[in-house]
């Protein structure tokens, strides 16, 4: 069963997909979920539509965070990920992620998520109704 403090993690880079984030966090945190956007600065970071979005952390400021995170929410494909993961704080931050086997929530195709992730993957929906019932799904699996 999830702590009362849990968190989720939404990973947020360059060329995500703002749609597909805001929805999770305005879902998650309508249902009490503490959530906390994540990105390699706290600088703002332009979406796949130019939307900007400022991360609420870095990846070392939530560091700390990942014993109680329940799930990393990556709002975007693979294939957007897969150039990212020569980045080396973001390799040491997956390192961690699988480390501590926490669920990964993702857009696209698991198939390839294997090349980088052991942890458990799994394809939310493209479809905006769809996203939303399974952010709601998400946030009831949190514990909240």
């Amino acid at each position: 069963m999830p702590k009362r403090d849990s968190t989720i993690l939404v990973l947020w880079a360059d060329g995500f997909q703002e749609a597909t984030a805001t929805i999770f966090v305005t879902e998650l945190r309508r249902a009490g979920v503490r959530v906390k956007v994540i990105g390699s600065t706290r600088q703002q970071i332009k979406g796949s539509y130019g939307l900007a979005i400022a991360p609420d952390l870095t990846l070392t400021q939530a560091e700390p965070l990942l014993l109680q995170t329940t799930h990393v929410i990556i709002p975007t494909t693979l294939a957007a990920v897969q150039r990212l993961k020569n980045d080396p704080c973001l390799a040491a931050f997956f390192e961690q992620i699988d480390r501590l086997h926490i669920p990964v929530l993702i857009g696209g195709d698991v198939s390839g998520a294997r090349l980088f992730l052991k942890s458990t993957v799994t394809i939310f929906p493209a479809d905006s109704e769809a996203l939303v019932a399974f952010a709601r799904r998400v946030a009831g699996e949190s514990g909240m």
